[in-house]
């Protein structure tokens, strides 16, 4: 039935602009009320159900199978999970590389015939603001160089070259930071801060062990520093 609503609201909305088609002044119904939802890329987009696509036994099911997760039946429902043993690859799971592709898509259509210039410009407001970037330490290495050819395919698709071409170059060339530089940045700004910290909540997290020994303070140092081999 969840269905069936929808595609009978998103029918009386056409109908009605239909039967309106004459009138200079047309009274509309909002399409977000009724049966229309906005995607990422900002267009309007059928709801195909306001169900969900299964029960929540199945559902639960499926989320536990997908995160190694085990449910323990002997105990209450709000205490059965119990943690996945393999590393949880973070930025695959929040969908950064898909996110990431939406900006590039919606730069590309609105932006293409821009100058240089602004098309930089635009390229440091959207894609240099990566949510959390200083804060991952949990990822695949498959994860991560995915995000940094996206990275990279956005600049050259802005600039309309070929992806054959260096990716390093073209950065080099407008002035603009890849995906590396941009998480330096974040790594330094978030670890002046909260080494220079006075706050006595941030202080005690700072002299705890989780946070010395901790993977993303070993990440930090991996990135902000190069380590002499010989």
């Amino acid at each position: 039935m969840g269905a069936l609503k929808q595609h009978i609201m998103r029918t009386h909305v056409q109908a009605r602009i239909w039967c309106q088609a004459s009138l200079p002044h047309q009274d509309l119904l909002d399409p977000l009320q009724n049966g229309y939802h906005k995607g990422d890329d900002g267009q309007l987009k059928p709801t195909t159900t306001s169900l969900p696509p299964a029960p929540k036994a199945i559902l639960e099911m499926v989320y536990a199978a997908k995160h190694d997760i085990v449910y323990n039946t002997t105990k209450t429902e709000c205490m059965v999970v119990s943690p996945a043993r393999t590393q949880v690859d973070y930025l695959k799971q929040h969908g950064s590389t898909t996110k990431l592709l939406v900006v590039g898509n919606t730069l590309q259509r609105k932006f293409s015939y821009c100058s240089r210039e602004v098309k930089m410009e635009i390229f440091r407001s959207h894609c240099y603001s990566i949510y959390c970037n200083s804060l991952w330490s949990r990822f695949k290495v498959a994860t991560l160089n995915r995000l940094k050819v996206c990275h990279n395919d956005i600049l050259k698709r802005i600039l309309g070259l070929p992806r054959w071409c260096s990716s390093s170059l073209a950065f080099a060339r407008n002035g603009v930071n890849n995906l590396d530089v941009i998480r330096r940045h974040s790594v330094f700004s978030l670890r002046s801060r909260v080494e220079l910290s006075t706050n006595s909540i941030i202080t005690s997290v700072r002299q705890s062990s989780a946070y010395v020994c901790g993977p993303i303070q070993q990440w930090w140092l991996g990135l902000l520093f190069v380590q002499n081999v010989g």
